[in-house]
Parts: structure tokens; sequence; C-alpha cells
């Protein structure tokens, strides 16, 4: 039932035992918590966060030009030729932030911090050096016996098993974390929540998330700036720090059945269902000028969801073990009766209990809270199950990036409506006429339509009863000098505003063709340093809650877990958690999202065309533009290099095992030449030593012909010598006859 508001002038005490915490007690708590909050009051927090919005959506607000548009006072000013609007220059540096916000990488990895992961590890790390001694061993001893000699050649050292074990090592409680926490992402649709928290942290410089169970699963939920409030010391940051907790939402029927089924009645549901329900809370805290979307017959209800911390009496038992005979401890509850062996030292300790209020009557789920994500070094510590932050609250009222450019929204609309003005009053160049001279027949419509048409003013001098005046034709110079120097203003308070939001125009992407390449990165680079504060101080908050919801799935999933998840490269990943492998464990979980690996992701990215130009792999580049994490692209480009490095081995033992055998086999070819050319001068010199018989033989056949011819030659010459010294003698004989002759001749006497 309800409670009178009236006589809650504190908090219920909270130091009770459990059984002293009846359903008044629990009612009573609730109810003051929410009296406690600033929903039972009007606040101007939920005006100024909703302005927030309204200057980001380009809502325009009538009184922030209250002194332009009405500098005199008295009502608005009617038939003035321009309308103030107003001209958004805060969304698009917003946007700029929200794009570069889902363009950074989702690097969150789980590890075990249980204090025996150490031992785990160095035990793990000892089995795989022994492992590998014992490969090298036998490597070696196949080596000397000159087995699998060229297999063993590709094997790892000992020192390159140990270097890959330390690198790729990871806790098997860790594997399991990081199917959780991969698999919750996508089950609770992280992303576009952290998307839609990033908004809330740059337009009202807080943001808020609920981080519970729903149905035996993880629920994470978005809470609006609006609907939240809570009490935390000042030096906490973060509000599950804190000490209460109250959560405002306003719910359809069917909406509350759903969500608390279990724990609703049939009366319950009569009272939901019914239309006439009372509406004291909502009504309270309602109005048309903090949401317009909302009235009187919408048939939303009020819930109220508060968490607060309140105290439990716990007992710190010390026994002897009967199997090792040494002092243990534990912690046991307050009900607990110690046996005469045994000694309890009681101490309070922290508990988070939560509690629903539904249209200020219905009342459920007033109980400690099933997880209380407490510390193994501290059991008093515990969280809400709500976490938010805010942006620059420290000793001063927290801003926002859309508060920061309110000013200059204001004065570029005002600066904007001067324009239109100044534009308004330019008429240029116009003449001056006296009525008189206008056609008697005409008024002054259809003389002003053939003036602007033809560009003519017809004048009637000779109108009977009307004198001329010469000097009624003027010209008159009615344009404006000042529509430049607005322009020049606006110009100057955008410069103003990006400058101070720390998003210049290029990175917005508007880039001058007078502009370097060297300018503008530099230009971006100076300006990440502005902006960087705003990702560090939301990617803690994130990480918080990617903490907090590991933490809940150990409580949720205590019977284990079978589910399925999809991997960046679109492969399906299964995965089967063993509950008390699971829940036995402690996780933490980091979140990498600095501006350097950022940068160092473009860079790796750009570089992609000039691995591929120096003989690349494709898959490997494609594994880089696909891949969001550095430290996953360095190891991926490692993999490939001893990849390469091994095929290159390979191909040049190859090449060597070619040059080889080619020499080999030219060796080969040459004793085999040499062979045969042995065999042809074998062969040639016994044709050589036949062919020198046979000549000696044909020499001495020769030689006795010649021989023979040589001696009947000589024998010819004797008897033709012969035969000139017979004729020789016969001719000197006749010779001596013929001189005998004549000398008897001469010697007989003559006969005269």
């Amino acid at each position: 039932m309800a409670v009178d508001k009236s006589v809650l002038t504190k908090i219920p005490k909270q130091k009770l035992p459990l059984s002293e915490k009846d359903d008044e007690w629990r009612e009573e708590t609730v109810d003051a918590f929410i009296e406690l909050s600033t929903f039972s009051r009007h606040s101007g927090r939920a005006h100024s966060i909703k302005s927030l919005y309204d200057y980001y959506n380009g809502h325009k607000h009538e009184e922030d030009y209250r002194y332009v548009l009405q500098p005199y006072g008295g009502g608005k000013r009617k038939n003035v030729p321009a309308d103030l609007k107003r001209y958004n220059i805060i969304k698009p540096i917003v946007d700029v932030l929200i794009g570069e916000k889902a363009r950074r990488p989702d690097n969150s990895m789980v590890i075990a911090t249980n204090a025996d992961t150490v031992t785990l590890r160095e035990e793990s790390e000892q089995s795989a050096l022994m492992e590998a001694l014992t490969d090298e061993f036998y490597a070696t001893l196949q080596r000397t016996s000159g087995l699998n000699a060229k297999q063993e050649e590709l094997q790892a050292t000992v020192e390159e098993k140990i270097d890959f074990f330390r690198r790729s090592y990871k806790d098997v409680r860790s594997e399991l974390g990081q199917h959780a926490l991969n698999y919750i992402k996508q089950y609770c649709e992280v992303y576009d929540k952290h998307q839609k928290l990033w908004k809330d942290f740059l337009v009202s410089g807080e943001e808020y998330a609920f981080i519970g169970t729903n149905n035996n699963e993880p629920e994470y939920r978005v809470i609006n700036p609006l609907d939240i409030d809570y009490d935390k010391d000042p030096d906490l940051e973060f509000v599950e720090d804190g000490d209460w907790c109250v959560v405002r939402r306003l719910m359809a029927a069917t909406s509350i059945v759903n969500r608390w089924s279990k724990h609703l009645d049939e009366e319950d549901i009569d009272y939901l269902e019914d239309p006439q329900f009372n509406r004291e809370s909502y009504l309270t805290f309602s109005s048309t000028e903090l949401d317009e979307e909302i009235d009187d017959n919408d048939t939303l209800i009020e819930v109220m969801e508060v968490y607060w911390k309140s105290y439990k009496k716990v007992g710190f038992l010390t026994y002897i073990d009967e199997d090792t005979g040494l002092p243990e401890d534990r912690i046991v509850s307050e009900e607990y009766k110690p046996a005469e062996n045994e000694s309890v030292d009681w101490f309070w300790v922290n508990e988070v209990w939560e509690g629903v209020r539904i249209d200020n009557k219905i009342y459920k789920e007033i109980k400690p809270m099933d997880n209380q994500r407490r510390s193994m070094d501290n059991p008093s510590s515990c969280k809400l199950p709500v976490n938010g932050r805010k942006y620059s609250n420290r000793n001063s009222a927290n801003i926002s990036l859309v508060m920061m450019g309110i000013p200059y929204q204001l004065i570029y609309d005002i600066y904007k409506y001067r324009l239109e003005l100044s534009i308004a009053k330019s008429k240029d160049i116009i003449a001056e006429f006296d009525l008189s001279s206008i056609p008697a027949d005409w008024d002054i419509t259809k003389f002003m339509t053939f003036l602007e048409t033809t560009g003519i003013a017809w004048m009637d001098y000779n109108q009977e009863g009307k004198k001329w005046n010469p000097q009624a034709k003027k010209a008159l110079d009615l344009s404006v000098r000042t529509i430049e120097q607005y322009i020049t203003l606006l110009d100057s308070v955008k410069l103003e505003w990006e400058a101070a939001s720390g998003v210049p125009r290029q990175r917005q992407g508007q880039v001058d063709t007078y502009d370097g390449k060297g300018v503008n990165e530099q230009s971006i680079i100076q300006s990440s340093y502005i902006t960087e504060d705003y990702f560090r101080k939301h990617n803690r908050f994130e990480q918080r809650n990617l903490q907090g919801l590991v933490d809940n799935s150990k409580e949720v999933w205590l019977k284990g877990k079978k589910g399925t998840y999809l991997m960046p490269d679109g492969t399906q990943n299964f995965f089967s958690l063993d509950g008390d492998t699971y829940s036995e464990g402690e996780y933490g979980v980091f979140v990498s999202g600095a501006r350097k690996n950022i940068e160092n992701l473009d860079r790796m990215k750009g570089l992609a065309q000039a691995y591929i130009q120096n003989d690349g792999g494709m898959s490997v580049v494609a594994d880089i533009l696909d891949s969001d994490n550095f430290a996953e692209i360095k190891r991926k480009i490692k993999a490939a290099e001893d990849a390469q490095a091994k095929q290159d081995q390979a191909i040049a033992e190859m090449q060597q095992q070619e040059a080889q055998a080619e020499r080999e086999t030219k060796l080969m070819e040459m004793q085999q030449n040499k062979e045969i050319e042995l065999r042809k001068n074998a062969t040639s010199l016994e044709e050589a030593l036949i062919r020198v018989e046979g000549q000696k033989e044909v020499e001495a056949m020769k030689l006795a012909a010649n021989a023979a011819d040589t001696s009947a030659d000589t024998a010819l010459e004797q008897q033709r010598i012969d035969e000139e010294k017979r004729a020789n003698r016969v001719e000197e004989a006749l010779k001596r006859v013929d001189l005998e002759i004549k000398r008897k001749q001469a010697n007989k006497p003559s006969k005269n």
C-alpha cells in the first residue's frame, strides 16, 4: 500500500538485521528515496537538460532572443520584414564527433584477474618449455642419425616456441570471459547503445546506463538523463560507486507486464489495465513545458526503480580444517550459529537493495540484489546496477559541448537576423516621383507594375489642373553597406565556434583548394587534442559498463551457457561455458580507444597499396582492412612475414637443391662427355695407327715400285749411253774413214 509521505522526514534506519526489514520498512525506504530525488519537486535541471537537446535539434526558444526582438519591452513587433530563425551550427559539430566515434575500433579484451592466474600461466609455460626441449632433443637425435633431416630443418627453435607461447597464451577463464563478452555485445546491442550514450554525453554532458539481468540474461539499457537522480561522494566519478539512485520510467501497461510478469498478480494487472489509475506522482513532474509529446491522456504509467546501499551483518568464521589440521576462514550470514570449536567475528558490510514502485501504488521486488558485484579483497565493496558520469563538474556546474556552443548559436542567429533585415532594407537606387505626375486613370499598383516590368515610369505632365514641379523627381540610394560586414561576422562566429569545439572545417571534410595536405593533417591532429578528453572519459565509462555486464553474466550463467555469435569476418562462433569454471573467475575488461591507435590503423591501411606493390598477399591486405585492432594487425603482419620468410627459405632451399642437382647433372654430363671423348680419342688413335701401318705398307710398296722403276730406268739409260757410245764410235769411225779418203785424195799426184 502507499505510504503517507507527509510523515517521511529521513531515510529509514538501514543498520538492521534482515529479519527486521519487513514489507513496511521496505516500502518506506523506497518512498523515502523517491521523495529525496528531484522527481517529486520542480527542478531547473530537467528544463536545462531538455533545452540542450532542443539546441542540438535546432528548436528555437523565443526567450533567448527577447532582448533582440523586444528591446524596449512590450509585445512582439509586427510587420517586420525579417524573422529570427534558428540556423543550426551546433548539430554539425556534434554529428562529426558522433561519426568519428562510430569509426573507432571496438577493442575490448577480457582477462582473468584471479590470484592463481599467474601460477597457471607459469605451469603452462613450464610445460611448453619441456615440450619444446623434448622436440629439440628428438630433432637433434634424428639429425644425428640422418632421419627426417629435411623436416627437422623447418621446425621452430626452442626460443621461437617460447616466444610464441608468451604472445599467444591465454588463460582458459580468460577465453571464457572473451566468449561471454562477445556474445553479450551482440545480444544486448552494445554498439548502438554506446552510440546513444555518446550522443547524450556530447549534448547534455551526462550519460547513464542500467547494467543488470532480466530472464536469466544480461540486460543493458540506456537511461535518459532527464529520468535519473542519485547521490554520491564528490570525489567519485561514477554513479555505480554512489549511495543511491532513482530511475524514472514511463511505460505502457504491456511493457510493465512483460518486464515484471513473474511478480504481478491478477489484481495488479487489472489495476494497470484500468484507465483511471492514479497519476499523482507523474503529474507532479510532468508539464507541457518539459515534454510536449506527453499529455494527461497518454496511457503511460510511471515506474520508479530505486537502488540503494543498505547494511548487512556478516561473520568471518575461523575453524580447523579436518583434512589439513590448519585454520581456515570463510564468510557466514547473520543466521549462522557457531559451534563450540568455532569463532566468528561479526561485521557490518554494504549490500545493494532494489525496489520498484508502479504508479505510486504497486511495490515489487524490494529485496537485496542477486548480484552484488563484490570484490574478493573487500567484502563490503559493491556496486549499484546503474552507472553514469558527468563531463566536467569538478568544483563547478557541469558543462557539455552543446552548452559551450549556445553563445555562438545565439549570436549567429542574431547576425543572420540582422543580415536578413539589411537585405530587406536594401532597395538599391530608386527614383522619387510626384504622385501628381502619375496618369489620372492609374492607381499606384498599376504604376509600380509598369515600372518594375518595363523599367519605364510613365508620367503625364499635361493633366488639367495640375502643375508639374521639376524638383519633384530625384534619385535615392537605398542600398545598405552593412551586408558584407554581417557576412564577415557570420564567418567569424563559425570560425570561433569550430576552434572552441575542436572540430575545424578540415575535420568536417571542408578543404579549400589552397590548403596543402600537410596543413590539413596538422589541423586535424591538433584539433583532436581538444576532443580527445571527451573520448577518453566516455571510453572509461564504456569499460566500466562492459565490466558490469561480464560480472552480472557470472550470476545468471551459474548453470552454464551455450550460444553463438558472429565474428568480424562473418563466421559463426559457437561456445559453451562451464558454469563452475566461469563463475569462479574474476575478470577484467580493458578497452583501447586512444587516438594514437586510430591514427596507426589509418596509416597502416594507407600502406596497403604499397604492400601490394611489393608483392604482398591480397589476403593479408584484406585482413588489415577488416581489422579494427592495431595489435591484431601487427600480429597478422608478423605472422604473414614469418610465413613469407619460411616460404622464401623453402624456395631458397629448393633453389639450392635445384642448383645442386643441376651441378651434379652437369658433372655427370662432363664425365660422360669425357668418357665419350676418351673413346673417340682411342678410336682415332687406333684408326691413326691403322692408317700409319697401311701407309707404311703403301710406302714400302711404293719404294719397291720406285726401286723397280729406278732399275729399269737405269738399264735403259745405260743402254742409251751404250747406244750413244756406239753411235759415237760409228760416227768417229766414219769420220776417220772420211779423213782417210780425203788424205789419200790429197796424196794422189796431179795429171798435168
